[in-house]
């Protein structure tokens, strides 16, 4: 009875309060709720994605300063990490390349990838992640920038296997490890002042908004419960039932604040 009595009251989805706008919206109601308490508005996180894209579209002229190459490069590489952690919630960890280093080896036939960016000796909590074709596609328009990239700044010291395969460029066009405090840092740039991993609870929220059951939810954040684990002998989840139910749900939160996968304008 416990449990009909809880879902009876009343719920909220983290709306903001009307007369005090912010980037972040606690729940209007304090008692029982859904989703998280404290979730960037829809609204923040498409004026983001649309200053951020923005800057990706700028046009770049074939004698542009080298201090304006650093910044190009440096938002379009951001602009690949933001995609990347919507549409598979990697952690903020520092480094993040797991995904595109298993991207650039795929044979495309399985699009998935091992993730495991919070995890112990054993690995308990890794997660099968789904690298959706509009993140397939970001991942592709990267590699070309990263080529055109070699191509313009002419520096023959870079080494492949010393250099990440996500890194923004210092000052000195030296490239450096994606971290967490280099992303805050470029958000507050923007105008966001939001901790690296906001993109977690934002959604833990919409998904199940779009009644996406919690254990989909759990699965997707890396919480699965034991015997939901994709990679146990006998899992009782139904992992690629999973995976569409949710492709569905992200192709909507992408949509609904305007994510698209963008071309390098250093791509000829």
């Amino acid at each position: 009875m416990t449990g009909v009595q809880t879902c009876a009251l009343p719920i909220s989805i983290g709306k903001p309060f009307k007369d005090k706008p912010t980037l972040f919206s606690p729940a209007i109601w304090q008692g029982p709720s859904i989703g998280c308490r404290f979730v960037i508005t829809d609204d923040a996180l498409s004026r983001l994605v649309r200053v951020l894209a923005k800057k990706v579209k700028a046009n770049i002229q074939s004698d542009v300063q080298e201090s304006e190459l650093i910044a190009y490069h440096n938002s379009f590489v951001l602009y690949v990490c933001l995609m990347q952690a919507l549409l598979t919630s990697y952690r903020s960890v520092n480094d993040p390349v797991d995904l595109i280093d298993c991207f650039k080896e795929s044979d495309f036939l399985f699009p998935a990838a091992t993730l495991s960016d919070k995890d112990n000796v054993e690995q308990e909590s890794a997660r099968l992640c789904l690298i959706t074709k509009l993140l397939q596609d970001q991942f592709k328009h990267w590699l070309e920038h990263v080529l055109a990239l070699d191509r313009r700044l002419e520096v023959a010291a870079w080494k492949e296997e010393r250099r990440p395969s996500l890194f923004y460029l210092d000052e000195e066009t030296k490239p450096q490890s994606i971290t967490r405090s280099w992303i805050e840092a470029q958000f507050e740039q923007l105008g966001f002042k939001i901790p690296a991993n906001f993109h977690r609870s934002f959604l833990r929220s919409s998904l199940i908004e779009q009644r996406c059951p919690a254990e989909v939810v759990d699965s997707f954040l890396g919480h699965a419960s034991h015997g939901e684990s994709p990679f146990a002998e006998r899992s009782t989840f139904a992992y690629w039932r999973h995976q569409t139910r949710l492709s569905k749900a992200l192709a909507s939160v992408a949509d609904s604040i305007g994510l698209k996968s963008l071309t390098s304008k250093l791509v000829a």
